[in-house]
């Protein structure tokens, strides 16, 4: 069972990365707008669009999500 629970976490991880890589071939860097959040920290439509697409592909019920 521990088997399966790994298996399915590491294919989660890859379709995780898959995706991602999906979302940042539609950004160029340095031609990404910031907009500063309270305290001054950056964050850009690339950080959203992982951000959305990362807590899909990994987050399931009963799981949290910091981000």
């Amino acid at each position: 069972m521990a088997n399966n629970s790994n298996a399915e976490t590491l294919q989660r991880i890859q379709s995780a990365m898959e995706a991602a890589r999906v979302v940042f071939s539609r950004f160029t860097a340095g031609e990404i707008e910031a907009e500063y959040k309270i305290g001054h920290d950056p964050v850009t439509e690339a950080d959203r669009a992982l951000d959305a697409v990362l807590r899909q592909e990994l987050l399931r019920d009963s799981e949290g999500w910091l981000s």
